[in-house]
């Protein structure tokens, strides 16, 4: 996931677009093309489809804006995102369509670096951490 843009806006904009289209990917059942997606992402698709599993429906975000270092002395400027998403209307379904497991989802602490080169803003680092974690 790309955007173009100047400011600090543009690194939440970029990680919420990022984010918005691994959900969409994430709950896709169909083969899914994630040529230049990040490698976490590539990891849980292949691991979703090998497992016949899919999502459905999509967290609630509220990326912000934690940081902004500019560039300088040749590294590129960089935009810290954070966010509590909300997994819990976001579950796991098997083939059968029953879920996964029985737990809820919940919010949880996610954090992303968002790098500019050559005017283009790219998500370059993503974690997400464990339910309770916000």
């Amino acid at each position: 996931m790309t955007a173009t843009g100047p400011g600090t806006t543009t690194g939440a904009t970029s990680a919420r677009a990022w984010t918005r289209d691994a959900v969409e990917a994430l709950g896709m059942t169909t083969d899914v093309e994630v040529a230049g997606a990040l490698t976490a992402l590539q990891g849980a698709l292949r691991g979703f489809r090998q497992m016949g599993q899919r999502t459905q429906g999509a967290p609630t975000l509220a990326p912000a804006v934690a940081g902004r270092s500019n560039a300088a002395r040749g590294r590129p400027a960089t935009v810290e995102v954070v966010d509590c998403v909300d997994t819990t209307r976001w579950l796991v379904y098997a083939r059968n369509g029953e879920l996964v497991d029985d737990e809820p989802g919940g919010r949880r602490k996610v954090g992303a670096t968002v790098t500019e080169t050559g005017g283009v803003w790219k998500v370059t680092l993503f974690g997400v951490r464990e339910v309770g974690t916000c």
